[in-house]
């Protein structure tokens, strides 16, 4: 833990999270059969060129603002990101919403850099209510999977979190490694997040970061493990 933290950065006590079960692309974890946990059903009959649901997509209901209908259409059925970039030119109380979602399907197409753009503009520009309950209403069921670390990869609904651990990897892959560890900060408490931001300070050359933020860890589960791996390697002085 760093000065003012009143809980490990990984220790998560919330009843429910964003989090789905993470994939291991090792040898021991084959994940070629299937993706399982939260993912299951998901990607069925679906487009992979499409954000990915869990569950069906959700129906419209009556009275909305007019943005709405058109926005809708856009995230659930858009291949590319040039959709709701129109859409959040011509609708301004919704723009951020709509960069948002640009971003986090330009990063499920593995265009990261773009996607750390969009992704970076959609958090900038403030919704309207509308927009935020619209949000709250109909995208809390999209998923992104995320690379967490090297070989470590987790689906994640909609939420705070998916979008800056999507930023984070999206700048990591983009050379920006110190600004991808600035992404983090404000994120809650959370395993995924810990495993992340360890293996960016680590990259960083913070081995004593590493320690202190994962001092009292218990190998729990593949998260857990991974985290206590990169830990090791923060004590031995090595780099991922």
């Amino acid at each position: 833990m760093t000065a003012g933290d009143t809980a490990p950065i990984y220790w998560d006590s919330r009843d429910l999270t964003p989090f789905g079960n993470p994939q291991l692309r090792t040898p021991v974890h084959d994940l070629a059969g299937g993706v399982g946990g939260l993912l299951t059903g998901v990607l069925g009959g679906r487009n992979p060129a499409l954000l990915s649901i869990d569950g069906d997509v959700p129906r419209l209901k009556l009275l909305l603002p007019k943005p709405a209908k058109a926005v809708h259409e856009a995230v659930f059925t858009s291949r590319e990101p040039e959709r709701l970039i129109t859409l959040a030119r011509a609708h301004p109380g919704w723009a951020g919403l709509c960069y948002l979602m640009a971003g986090l399907l330009a990063y499920k197409h593995g265009g990261y850099l773009r996607a750390s753009e969009l992704l970076h503009r959609g958090l900038t520009i403030r919704n309207d209510e509308d927009a935020n309950r619209y949000s709250s209403t109909y995208l809390t069921r999209i998923v992104t999977r995320i690379e967490l670390a090297e070989r470590v990869e987790i689906p994640v609904l909609f939420s705070e979190e998916s979008v800056f651990l999507a930023l984070s990897h999206s700048l990591r892959e983009t050379g920006r490694t110190e600004a991808a560890l600035d992404a983090l900060t404000g994120l809650p408490p959370s395993l995924p997040m810990a495993l992340t931001r360890c293996s960016l300070a680590l990259t960083l050359g913070r081995s004593r970061t590493v320690i202190d933020w994962t001092e009292g860890l218990l190998n729990a589960d593949d998260l857990s493990a991974a985290l206590l791996l990169v830990r090791a390697r923060a004590a031995q002085g090595g780099a991922l």
